[in-house]
């Protein structure tokens, strides 16, 4: 909460779901004008609300006897913030799904119908309406990125290249979608000779299987985004996501990564903004190697580690 004093009478502002709460007390000198008008002839703690720009604030005006009265005025609690998972039907979602709804309204998307306790959109993500109604009001993106059961080769190929391409284009056309998360594949990199130290930087070398260079073709997509500043997107490069209970007597796959340590990244990538620098398109891209962080794991996690602070805790 910020105040600016006039004379006798002190000004309360109360940040209503800012995330920064010195918003309030740098806005003061700009409401202040506006909002002494109506301090005049004050005579009991009032609460007005005010818009400036994008921003909702609610102010008290008080005489001094009543600033204990003001004190107890509460802020609204901000709404949490929407967001639109892709590939409903694929069994990382739901999993994705439960976590982030901790601090987000979840909203799922697929071509067919999926049942979910989450709200559902059929969206087959064409250059439409209907895909620029999938995206309104949502703030941000995870795009799973995965085809649908019963696709054929061409079918995934062409879908999820197509399908990115429309989604970020309609997300980009809102205004309002601040960043995606594009879940790529480590398959992308296996090609190189495992006693090779495999960084981001290091080219792709997708196979012609076609869910490898579906989510390679992908990329490029979301790169191009990035590249022209429509939307920040960061890119996360799976291993084969599993849980661990399920894996006890299998021997170690070194590219297994446990879907809470994929959950975890997800979180961190929607909250950090990305940062490549190295490939020119400042922080609106990066791509990242997700993986577990054992001894037996195939590629470094350095990359992770320090641009979104990835701590994996699985480890085999």
């Amino acid at each position: 909460m910020g105040f600016v004093r006039s004379g006798r009478r002190r000004l309360y502002l109360v940040n209503a779901g800012l995330r920064r709460p010195t918003l309030a007390d740098e806005a003061a000198p700009i409401l202040a004008r506006y909002m002494i008008l109506n301090m005049r002839n004050a005579r009991s703690p009032q609460v007005r609300g005010l818009r400036v720009g994008r921003r909702k604030f609610f102010y008290a005006v008080a005489l001094p006897a009543t600033a204990a009265a003001v004190s107890a005025v509460q802020s609204p609690l901000s709404p949490r913030p929407r967001l639109l998972i892709t590939s409903a039907s694929h069994p990382l979602t739901p999993v994705l799904a439960q976590h982030l709804s901790r601090d987000y309204q979840v909203r799922l998307t697929d071509r067919e119908s999926v049942s979910s306790s989450f709200e559902f959109v059929r969206c087959a993500l064409e250059q439409d309406a209907a895909t620029d109604a999938l995206v309104k009001g949502v703030d941000a993106i995870v795009h799973v990125a995965e085809p649908s059961p019963g696709d054929d080769e061409k079918q995934g190929i062409e879908w999820l290249t197509r399908g990115t391409y429309n989604l970020l284009m309609a997300a980009s056309r809102t205004g309002v979608v601040t960043r995606a998360v594009y879940l790529s594949t480590l398959d992308v990199m296996t090609p190189y000779d495992p006693a090779y130290t495999v960084s981001e930087s290091w080219r792709p070398l997708p196979s012609t299987d076609a869910r490898v260079m579906s989510k390679h073709l992908g990329e490029y997509v979301c790169k191009e985004f990035a590249r022209d500043r429509k939307i920040r997107v960061t890119s996360l490069r799976l291993g084969n996501v599993v849980r661990q209970e399920q894996t006890k007597g299998k021997p170690v796959d070194p590219l297994w990564v446990d879907e809470r340590d994929v959950c975890h990244a997800v979180t961190q990538a929607l909250r950090v903004t990305p940062n490549d620098s190295a490939m020119g398109v400042g922080s609106w891209w990066a791509i990242y190697h997700i993986g577990s962080d054992s001894p037996a794991a195939r590629f470094a996690l350095a990359g992770a580690k320090n641009g979104i602070a990835y701590q994996p805790q699985v480890r085999w």
